[in-house]
């Protein structure tokens, strides 16, 4: 039975620096800050509309007024987020398509989902770093377990920087809920007095907020499953000489690549990227620490 040639998974490296697949990930990147853009823009419209028919109902000026102030806020940033998150599943659909070329997978259903014109138009709005080494050197090693250890690269990295912004949040929900009860005791409300002056009329930024919350830890959970389940599929992986692959093997282990590479995919369309100040400030440092620990892994494999 065949072995599996080193060069099938030294095409990582090389097909990510390639123009025609880089720019695959570009306007994936493209229509992620898009989505970010207007997800960010669900904040500002639930503070003010918060602030504006909490104003009202504390002045007593007008409990219609009050009323149509809060729910517009929640329509508001309802419809927004529909429309966010629809660019959010468009980043993942192109991403997944970047990953597909470098790991050689083909889609289930052989077609591309978007047309060549509309990624190019994407990936050249793109205006971020036009870096090429997103994903460690692989070179040498089975097509899989290249694969498998990019895969384990993404599901990785970005797990501190979620979890930062899911403290945020929850931070700002609880000062949400102390400034309202500092509020009803200062002005000696009654129970009804805070849902009726504080909770009903800003209800719209504590379900974003709870919102945020909620998909950020489904996805921080579900990555980290997936890591493991990759972790423990790497780990069986002989040392040295030993871990050459039979072609069998190896299209069998990229079944496992096709699986895990789906699900990656949809956790990618559930919850958009976090702020960009907090991606600037946190993304190189822990892209380092899960590219370094990609390459611990690597040289076990190799020696």
């Amino acid at each position: 039975m065949s072995q599996v040639e080193p060069w099938k998974s030294s095409a990582v490296n090389e097909l990510q620096t390639q123009p025609a697949v880089l720019s695959r990930l570009h306007a994936a990147f493209y229509l992620h800050g898009v989505s970010h853009r207007i997800l960010a823009a669900r904040y500002i419209i639930a503070i003010l509309t918060t602030a504006a028919a909490t104003t009202v109902a504390i002045a007593g000026v007008s409990t219609s007024l009050m009323a149509w102030l809060g729910g517009a806020g929640t329509v508001v940033v309802s419809v927004v987020t529909v429309v966010g998150q629809n660019r959010t599943e468009m980043g993942a659909k192109v991403q997944d398509e970047f990953d597909r070329a470098v790991y050689g997978l083909v889609r289930p259903d052989t077609s591309s989902q978007f047309s060549i014109e509309a990624v190019i138009r994407w990936s050249d709005k793109y205006q971020g770093p036009s870096r090429q080494d997103w994903y460690a050197d692989v070179c040498g090693l089975p097509r899989s377990y290249g694969a498998l250890l990019c895969q384990r690269q993404n599901l990785q990295w970005d797990g501190p920087l979620r979890a930062t912004w899911v403290n945020a949040n929850i931070t700002a929900l609880s000062v949400w809920i102390v400034a309202g009860l500092v509020v009803a005791i200062e002005g000696d409300w009654t129970v009804r007095d805070l849902g009726r002056l504080w909770l009903l009329p800003g209800l719209s930024l504590p379900v974003l907020l709870i919102l945020v919350i909620y998909n950020n830890r489904r996805v921080i959970q579900a990555k980290a499953a997936l890591a493991i389940r990759v972790s423990q599929i790497l780990s069986t992986v002989p040392s040295g000489p030993q871990n050459s692959l039979t072609d069998q093997d190896d299209n069998l282990l990229m079944g496992e690549v096709e699986s895990i590479q789906q699900q990656i995919t949809a956790l990618r369309a559930k919850a958009g990227r976090v702020p960009n100040w907090m991606f600037q400030r946190r993304q190189a440092r822990d892209q380092v620490a899960t590219t370094r620990a990609v390459n611990e892994i690597v040289r076990r494999i190799r020696t």
